[in-house]
């Protein structure tokens, strides 16, 4: 009998990681509660096709609630980036801790399989309300007195702008005096 032969066979493979994982790009995961303002996030090992809208292939929730928008940026093997508007975080099991802060999962996942997506943790940061603003001693400054510390998120003006705490309907009441 003729004794076997030994033959080598080379081929190339690659290692797939299907971790799933869900990130805020260039900033923290943050909105104001009023929500409005869109942020990009990337999810690793998360294809979608771009022939169909990011709305109908995912389930974006923050909490409860579910996202205001969601497009879709780019997408290939490895990474997907989305911009995702917020909704308004004013609910009736919407609840903020003192400081003015709610934490609620940010959640992405398929709508054809919902085990196969991502969580992350995101902050609504309620805006201080003005609770009294009096003149100081020789009239040349307004005091104002919040209902929480202000600026303790270290937030920049390009995310949340003073102008919502002075344009709001009780602010403009307490500057008046009639409350």
């Amino acid at each position: 009998a003729d004794a076997p032969v030994p033959t080598t066979a080379s081929f190339t493979f690659s290692f797939f990681d299907d971790n799933i994982a869900l990130a805020c790009v260039a900033t923290e995961c943050r909105a104001p509660s009023e929500g409005g303002l869109p942020f990009l996030v990337t999810i690793s090992n998360f294809f979608l096709s771009s022939q169909l809208a990011a709305s109908d292939q995912l389930t974006v929730s923050f909490g409860s609630m579910n996202a205001a928008a969601v497009s879709l940026i780019s997408s290939d093997a490895s990474s997907t980036v989305l911009q995702i508007t917020p909704p308004t975080y004013d609910c009736s099991a919407c609840a903020f801790e003192s400081g003015g802060v709610a934490r609620v999962d940010l959640s992405v996942a398929m709508q054809a399989d919902a085990s196969r997506g991502a969580t992350v943790r995101f902050a609504f940061w309620n805006a201080p309300s003005i609770l009294d603003v009096t003149m100081d001693e020789l009239g040349l400054q307004l005091v104002v007195t919040f209902d929480q510390a202000t600026n303790r998120a270290s937030m920049t003006a390009q995310t949340q702008g003073c102008d919502l705490v002075f344009l709001s309907d009780a602010s403009s009441a307490k500057l008046s005096g009639a409350v």
